[in-house]
């Protein structure tokens, strides 16, 4: 697999065989009403052809939140002071230490390939920790 980028509440894996090339996007939040903001946050990544460029991360980000606020009807600060209301929960009420098991689990379920899930899980986990 190959990860694009990831971040705190989600990445982008590609997958490429022989004849054909799969895209999954993993996304991760404690709340429903944030999930919209995630997935168009991902989506922009891929819109804006976001790979490992040589480009900074932080600007990288700021670019995929604008497609994202103006993707969800949102004004860029909005969509940030929501992400930061966020941020503050999931470290209040979803310790590190269990990430990694529920994401692969959570992946696995929806039948993702194990070697995917393990590749996003470990991603995930890994860009969380403090």
């Amino acid at each position: 697999p190959i990860v694009y980028l990831a971040g705190e509440y989600g990445c982008i894996v590609r997958m490429q065989q022989p004849q054909t090339e799969s895209v999954f996007i993993f996304y991760y939040s404690l709340f429903k009403w944030f999930e919209p903001f995630i997935i168009g946050h991902e989506i922009g990544h891929l819109a804006m052809n976001h790979r490992n460029s040589g480009l900074e991360k932080q600007i990288l980000e700021h670019e995929a939140d604008y497609f994202s606020a103006k993707l969800n009807n949102l004004s860029l600060t909005r969509f940030k002071a929501y992400r930061e209301l966020v941020s503050l929960a999931q470290n209040i009420f979803q310790p590190n230490s269990y990430i990694f098991e529920e994401e692969v689990d959570r992946l696995s379920k929806l039948g993702i390939p194990r070697k995917v899930a393990v590749t996003a899980a470990t991603r995930y986990a890994n860009s969380n920790i403090s």
